[in-house]
């Protein structure tokens, strides 16, 4: 018996080459340049939405306020952050925060006011 090795045919490589590795990275590259800038644009005018969604609840629990008081909330009340919309009758149920806020700590919104004449004027 002859016990000697078959000559070896042509090798089967498996896998990608380089190039075709770099044609692929390049391809999902350009796919998420394209992408990103439209995403972006998205959640910011979502958070622009969300904001104005925010200032119009705002300004209906105002009203509420208003129609209870007959007078909007004093302006030593607002520097407390409107915490009179909340209790004892609850307004609103939260106060909103900034949708805006890129360094991750939540905050809420500015509330101001400023007396012109002796009216109380609110501007949201």
């Amino acid at each position: 018996m002859d016990k000697s090795k078959p000559i070896a045919g042509p090798r089967h490589r498996r896998g990608f080459t380089l190039v075709e590795l770099l044609v692929v990275i390049a391809i999902i590259l350009i796919l998420v340049a394209i992408a990103l800038p439209n995403f972006l644009t998205a959640v910011t005018r979502s958070n622009v939405a969300k904001s104005y969604a925010e200032m119009r609840s705002l300004g209906g629990a105002l009203e509420m306020y208003f129609v209870d008081h007959k007078a909007y909330p004093q302006a030593a009340l607002v520097r407390r952050e409107l915490s009179v919309l909340l209790e004892p009758v609850p307004y609103i149920e939260e106060l909103p925060r900034d949708p805006f806020d890129g360094d991750g700590r939540p905050r809420s919104y500015d509330y101001g006011a400023r007396e012109i004449d002796h009216p109380t004027r609110w501007v949201l």
